[in-house]
């Protein structure tokens, strides 16, 4: 049972329309032009599609007062799920409106009336073959070449995800690459299962659960006490959402970032000479707080000049992949992508480096679709390559 009708409600209502979900302060900004703060608001131009109109929607339905439409539906599945107004709102008035949005969205789906087509496509996916993309369940691992490390056991497992097993390889293989040259014993599940997230964003709560009951049990047989993830939604997942709905675990979530960070200074890397900037991901940044071990990485690395954009941190602008919005508003997440990747141009910057296989893929998108002067790479193909 949804709790917004019982226990969010009043929390919605406290909304006081005060627009700092809107904006990053001139404090924080340099510019107007990087001034904005939600892609969904940004974009579409209405207040219904900022935080603080979502805020009066949930009263409304709250209070019957609101019926369900078409424009509903995309007003509600147009946010991305970055968290930015949670930020904004938090200090200022203690509320975290996208707690809300999420039940919200749920609530639509128990009345029947979510979630989008596309992303009932996801559950129909995941709950046939395990993944959102209606790719083969056993083609998931195809990609490894060292199949011994599969369902053995370890202290420290490595959990993929969908999108790196099948939509951004390249990425998946480089942390692989770097934990053998590292000489890191580690284990991946042998019957990994989407990790949820998708269902969970887009309020389809029931099967999201299911698996998680699954991944978590295939986890604590391997007897793992560290899981690495390189996925931001992913871990955003087991450490917010699985831990919400009464997911026990022993081991401890632990981004591939956070572990290469521990460790940075005893590795030795190639030199380069080059610009780079670095786009902090919605789910590991302001969901989970991880900023500084990527940058300690990227400062690390001989020859790096690291430049900073203008929006970074608690105030970063989403790339616009999140909460089934590429896949049900694929022309939104490419114009949020782009906002992004001219943000990162004005750095004066050569390559724009993350480490979310959904911010590579959607940025990535962007770059190639209106041929953008700066190249898109992934943290950990980034290190790969410049380990001795």
């Amino acid at each position: 049972m949804v709790k917004l009708l019982k226990e969010r409600r009043d929390e919605a209502a406290r909304c006081s329309k005060c627009s700092i979900c809107k904006i990053v302060l001139p404090v924080d900004v340099k510019s107007a032009q990087f001034s904005r703060v939600c892609p969904s608001g940004t974009r579409f131009r209405f207040d219904s599609y900022f935080a603080s109109g979502k805020m009066e929607i949930a009263r409304a339905i709250a209070d019957g007062d609101l019926d369900y439409t078409d424009r509903l539906l995309h007003i509600l599945y147009s946010c991305t799920g970055c968290g930015a107004c949670n930020s904004q709102c938090y200090y200022v008035k203690g509320l975290k409106p996208l707690e809300i949005f999420e039940e919200l969205k749920a609530k639509l789906v128990e009345d029947g009336f979510g979630p989008l087509p596309e992303h009932k496509n996801f559950a129909s996916s995941v709950e046939q073959k395990h993944n959102a993309y209606n790719e083969p369940h056993n083609e998931r691992l195809q990609w490894l070449k060292d199949k011994s490390v599969i369902g053995k056991q370890s202290d420290i497992g490595y959990y993929i995800g969908c999108t790196a097993s099948y939509r951004t390889i390249d990425s998946v293989e480089a942390v692989a690459n770097i934990l053998n040259k590292l000489n890191v014993d580690f284990t991946v599940l042998a019957d990994e299962w989407c990790c949820g997230s998708p269902l969970f964003r887009t309020g389809q709560r029931d099967l999201a659960l299911k698996v998680m009951e699954h991944n978590l049990k295939e986890i604590e047989n391997l007897g793992v006490k560290k899981l690495l993830f390189s996925c931001a939604g992913c871990i955003r997942t087991f450490k917010e959402d699985y831990e919400k709905y009464g997911g026990k675990y022993s081991f401890e979530p632990l981004h591939a970032v956070e572990f290469l960070a521990e460790i940075i200074d005893s590795m030795k890397l190639k030199e380069v000479n080059e610009t780079v900037t670095y786009h902090d991901p919605c789910h590991l940044g302001r969901h989970l707080g991880v900023y500084d071990a990527p940058r300690k990485i990227l400062s690390s690395i001989p020859g790096v000049k690291l430049v900073e954009m203008e929006r970074i941190k608690e105030f970063s602008w989403c790339c616009g992949a999140g909460a089934g919005v590429k896949a049900a508003l694929p022309d939104f997440a490419l114009w949020s992508a782009r906002e992004r990747v001219e943000e990162a141009i004005a750095t004066g910057a050569t390559k724009l480096i993350s480490c979310c296989p959904f911010c590579k893929r959607n940025l990535q998108d962007a770059i190639k679709k209106y041929d953008l002067p700066i190249e898109m790479v992934d943290l950990f193909e980034y290190i790969e390559n410049l380990i001795e």
